[in-house]
């Protein structure tokens, strides 16, 4: 789960299932439904910006509509996240460090010998 829909209080999940041989084996997980308040909190948006998104195509639409609720997978709301965050480490700008120049002098016996940086007046 990503940290982002880390911030929902969840129900507990049950950490074993039954087989059908009486053995107990880990439960799958299942996805949830996430509510639009859900979807906000775990986007980090509001509920005007979620619209605009579906509405531009930047954002996947809802995967279920009961009466006048919408719903979103937690799948694909995970899948859009990591998208994003795929997307926006390409385009991070990379930060070089400043370059100074180095005021060297030449030494009595021919080595070449950087001198402190002058004081900035």
């Amino acid at each position: 789960m990503s940290n982002a829909l880390a911030k929902i209080n969840w129900p507990p999940l049950p950490v074993l299932a039954q087989h059908d041989a009486g053995e107990t084996v880990p439960a799958v997980k299942e996805d949830r439904l996430l509510t639009t308040k859900q979807v906000v909190v775990a986007v980090d948006s509001t509920v005007p910006t979620l619209y605009r998104w579906v509405a531009a195509g930047e954002f996947p639409p809802p995967d279920t509509r009961h009466g006048n609720r919408t719903f979103w997978k937690e799948s694909t709301v995970e899948l859009w996240l990591a998208d994003r965050a795929a997307q926006e480490s390409m385009h991070r700008k990379v930060t070089r460090p400043v370059w100074t120049p180095l005021v060297v002098m030449r030494a009595p016996d021919g080595r070449i010998v950087p001198i402190a940086q002058a004081s900035k007046e």
